[in-house]
């Protein structure tokens, strides 16, 4: 048996609608799968393979130009006018100017010629 206290009235009824507010509300587009988690994991992990490629590339690329240095150009090192020669060597064997005057930096601040 109900009591009349116990009744609930109709303005005492919460909705649904008032339960959830607008705030708490998660449309259809922001729910992130799986799918989409897995593949922007992918893209870091793509990203970092690329990264750690392109510094190995980098790395032999100088160090096949410190290479030639040594071998080739070392002995035009003593003035300015034989660096510029080894240089201009180095760029039409295809390295560009940015790579060279970067060994050629290192090279000439260790003191190696």
């Amino acid at each position: 048996v109900i009591t009349e206290e116990e009744v609930i009235t109709e303005e005492e009824v919460i909705t649904e609608e008032e339960v959830i507010t607008e705030d708490a509300v998660i449309t259809e587009e922001e729910v992130i799968t799986e799918e989409e988690v897995n593949a922007e994991e992918e893209i870091i992990t793509e990203d970092v393979v690329i990264e750690e490629a392109s510094e190995e590339y980098l790395y032999d690329l100088k160090n096949s130009i410190r290479e030639l240095i040594e071998k080739k150009y070392y002995k035009y090192l003593d003035d300015e006018k034989g660096v510029i020669k080894a240089k201009n060597a180095l760029v039409r064997l295809g390295f560009t100017y940015d790579d060279i005057n970067s060994v050629m930096e290192e090279f000439l601040n260790e003191g190696n010629f």
